[in-house]
């Protein structure tokens, strides 16, 4: 939307008198020069745009003739001038009124070849001859539309404020004769009747619809109250709003969180935009009260906001139990129950390690018993002593409850038998059996094979001292009650007294 200081010469616009829209007509910018004892501008009027009434408001007399040596009547406190001030500059609408700038006026007039000079302010006067020649660029009245005026329909003469020359017996004064073409300042006495159409200057920064009418700036209009959101923990609230404005310029908003700019942005007026706090910046709020200020902004600066408070309120996942050691294990792995709440109700992802090696990483179902266990195969390859189950659940915004719990593993023996027999076309009767392990002072081996081992109840023959020393066995066992024969291995480690690793690496051999 564009404002009065950009509107060209000669461009009609309207200002409302008593709530009724009156033409005026832009006849200058900035300050007017000066012509003489004719108008000096004021400080201020640099800023303003002169305009002019398009018609009269009034018809009256401009003076009266005063007699006396010395007396004099001028055109301050004229008709005119009381007419303008007292009676027409308060029908103007007052947020126009307080945009008009008020203007410094020399009055100087000859009286008994005396002159007199007085400066008056005022912010509705009648313009002079030179002000409105010079409007458009010092020509001289050419019978332009401007500067004929109506009243009641019809073309009339208007009053000129011009320097009067008082003799002893009248006054003269300069109007614009109604065919705007000739005889188009006259001279006349104090007693004609003549019109008034007076000139005003306004702040040039006002604004100007597209409909002419010259108005105020108001701020954007940004929609509902300032209120509060609620509480939130895992997701952050949203705020959803429309900007309008009065003059349709390009409005800019902004949106904050406790003064951190989430955005800024051209908003389409009137329709919908959400204010949204990113996930990042959620999580970096701390528990408690906060703010979310929405500003919009118009071209001249005016604003508004909209403030609307939350509070943040998440708090981590939380795991039954405590920290704690489960206890010793041999052949029987340990498990480990649990069960995970979260208060926000949002997506917990869990992971589950053991001594620092992730073993499984889930989305949890709230308030269900979970179960960490070890296979026969995972805990035959966990080594003795003291370890560390670890279960960590998160949050949507990163919030993490950590549950450690301690077991120690304490296997003192070992024992595995051959389940099937390796068959053989007949007896077998010798055999060597390879092992590898550490087997430390103080532990007890035992390997031990038969050659029936097809049988319900074999013949374990101990080979241990021969598996030890890497030398061939001949079997003793002549007898079997099974079909054919067949051949199997079993052993067993104690660690007893030994310190340091105790096992069995591998056992394997052959027969014949």
């Amino acid at each position: 939307m564009a404002t009065l200081g950009q509107q060209a010469v000669g461009t009609v616009v309207k200002i409302k008198e008593n709530n009724v829209p009156q033409e005026w007509i832009v006849m200058h910018h900035g300050d007017m020069p000066a012509f003489g004892t004719s108008l000096e501008a004021s400080s201020g009027a640099a800023g303003g745009t002169w305009l002019l009434r398009k018609n009269i408001v009034s018809q009256g007399a401009i003076c009266e003739y005063t007699t006396g040596v010395d007396g004099k009547k001028t055109y301050e406190n004229s008709p005119a001038d009381t007419y303008l001030t007292n009676t027409f500059l308060p029908t103007i609408s007052s947020e126009i009124r307080n945009q008009i700038l008020t203007v410094s006026i020399e009055i100087s007039y000859l009286f008994n070849e005396r002159t007199y000079d007085t400066t008056i302010s005022r912010k509705a006067f009648l313009p002079d001859l030179n002000e409105l020649e010079n409007t458009w660029g010092n020509a001289p009245y050419d019978g332009s539309a401007s500067y004929i005026a109506a009243y009641n329909g019809a073309a009339a003469d208007y009053w000129l404020r011009n320097t009067p020359r008082v003799s002893f017996s009248n006054i003269t004064w300069n109007y614009v004769g109604a065919e705007g073409t000739t005889n188009s300042h006259k001279v006349i006495y104090r007693d004609t009747i003549a019109g008034y159409r007076p000139f005003i200057v306004v702040n040039s920064g006002i604004f100007v619809t597209s409909d002419g009418t010259v108005t105020v700036n108001t701020p954007p209009v940004i929609s509902g109250s300032d209120g509060a959101l609620g509480s939130f923990g895992d997701t952050p609230p949203s705020y959803q709003y429309t900007v309008t404005d009065a003059q349709g310029g390009a409005v800019s908003v902004s949106e904050r969180v406790d003064g951190t700019t989430l955005r800024t942005y051209q908003p389409s007026l009137g329709g919908q935009n959400t204010a949204s706090i990113p996930v990042n910046t959620w999580k970096s709020l701390a528990n408690g009260s906060h703010s979310l200020v929405i500003t919009a902004t118009d071209p001249a600066g005016a604003s508004v906001t909209r403030t609307m408070t939350f509070t943040k309120n998440a708090t981590a996942p939380a795991i039954t139990g405590t920290d704690t050691s489960l206890g010793s294990f041999a052949e029987t792995a340990p498990s480990y129950q649990y069960t995970v709440t979260d208060a926000q109700g949002g997506t917990v992802t869990v992971t589950e390690t053991l001594d620092g090696a992730v073993r499984r990483t889930y989305a949890v179902t709230l308030g269900q018993t979970n179960t960490l266990t070890f296979s026969a195969e995972e805990w035959r390859k966990i080594l003795n002593g003291t370890h560390t189950i670890r279960v960590q659940a998160v949050d949507p915004l990163g919030l993490t409850t950590v549950r450690t719990v301690t077991f120690t593993k304490n296997v003192t023996s070992l024992a595995f038998e051959q389940t099937a027999a390796m068959n053989a076309d007949a007896m077998p009767d010798r055999c060597i059996v390879n092992i590898q392990g550490e087997f430390p002072a103080g532990s007890s081996l035992t390997v031990e094979i038969c050659n029936n081992g097809n049988d319900a109840s074999p013949t374990w023959e101990d080979i241990t001292q021969n598996v030890l020393n890497g030398q061939r066995y001949f079997f003793t066992n002549q007898a079997k009650t099974a079909a054919s024969w067949g051949v199997r291995l079993r052993a067993s480690l104690s660690r007893g007294t030994a310190s340091g690793p105790c096992y069995i690496a591998s056992l394997g051999g052959n027969f014949q």
